[in-house]
C-alpha cells in the first residue's frame, strides 16, 4: 500500500476527531447505531459541529441496513445532509458484534448514496 494513503493516531477519540474535519461540513449529519459510547458523539460533534442520526437497533443491539436506510431517508426528507455511517465493532457499549456479511452490506448501502463509513 502507498504510506501517503496511512494516518496514524493515538487512539480511536484521536482518529474521531481527525475523521469529523474529512468526511462533512459542519452541521452536517452522519448515522449511528444507538446505544453508543457517548465521547464518540463528542469527538464528531465538537471540532466540527457533525450531528449523529440515532439508528435503532433490534432487541440484539444490531443494526440493519433496512434500519439505516430508514434514518436516511427520514433525514433527508427533513432536509438533512448526511455524509457518513459510524460502526464501532464491537458495538460500544453493548458488546454486540456486527458479521462482515453485515458489514459489506453496511459499504454497499453507503456507496450506493454517496456516505463515508467509519469503522472502529
Amino acid at each position: 500500500k502507498d504510506s501517503d494513503e496511512i494516518s496514524i493516531t493515538n487512539g480511536c477519540s484521536s482518529a474521531f476527531c481527525a475523521l469529523a474535519y474529512t468526511i462533512g461540513d459542519p452541521g452536517d449529519h452522519y448515522l449511528f447505531p444507538a446505544p453508543y459510547y457517548g465521547m464518540t458523539k463528542v469527538y464528531m460533534g465538537n471540532y466540527m459541529q457533525l450531528k449523529p442520526i440515532e439508528v435503532e437497533t433490534d432487541s440484539e443491539n444490531m443494526v440493519s441496513v433496512r434500519l439505516l436506510a430508514e434514518a436516511w431517508e427520514k433525514a433527508v426528507e427533513q432536509g438533512k445532509r448526511v455524509c457518513g455511517v459510524v460502526l464501532i465493532n464491537p458495538h460500544n457499549p453493548t458488546g454486540a458484534v456486527y458479521s462482515k456479511q453485515l458489514i459489506l452490506q453496511v459499504l454497499e448501502f453507503a456507496a450506493e448514496r454517496s456516505l463515508h463509513v467509519v469503522l472502529d
